[in-house]
């Protein structure tokens, strides 16, 4: 089974396209996803705090680490 960082290896790309592609490029799309798409949505139907609140749990239950949870919320 081809692991990820080796698929991206063989076909010739460093570490530092590895980290952007692996790390930083989700990364960067889920604060668009959640803050600048479903929390800007939710903040039309309810007050800002709650859309704070709901899109922090939302983000929080997605990433399913029971442990880290109260660290992905906050």
């Amino acid at each position: 089974i081809p692991t990820l960082t080796g698929t991206f290896t063989t076909g010739g790309y460093g570490l530092a396209v590895q980290l952007f592609a692996i790390a930083v490029m989700p990364a960067i799309w889920e604060e668009i996803a959640f803050r600048g798409l479903i929390q800007e949505r939710l903040r039309g139907v309810v007050g800002t705090g709650e859309a704070i609140g709901l899109t922090a749990g939302l983000f929080a239950i997605i990433h399913i680490q029971w442990l880290s949870m109260p660290y992905l919320f906050l």
